[in-house]
């Protein structure tokens, strides 16, 4: 293919491309754990790169007959929000 992104979107969408794209994403990676080197990359992106990406991990168990869930977020998740 021979054409730009502007081309293709403006073909596509009838519109021209904006100047920015998906401001408003964020990546949320579910785990019940995360190895260290994966963790120090999340961190990074982040911090360094302003990126909305964050872990959130599940732990299930079991007291008897009750059963809970818990939920951790390796960062909080309202200083990621407030810093992307």
């Amino acid at each position: 293919m021979d054409k730009s992104l502007a081309e293709v979107f403006a073909e596509w969408f009838l519109l021209s491309l904006p100047e920015e794209l998906n401001k408003e994403h964020s990546i949320v990676i579910m785990a019940s754990e995360l190895d260290l080197s994966s963790e120090r990359v999340v961190r990074y992106l982040s911090a360094e790169h302003n990126l909305n990406i964050n872990c959130i991990f599940f732990e299930f168990f079991k007291e008897g007959e009750q059963q809970f869930l818990d939920r951790t977020w390796l960062m909080d998740f309202q200083e990621v929000a407030v810093r992307t």
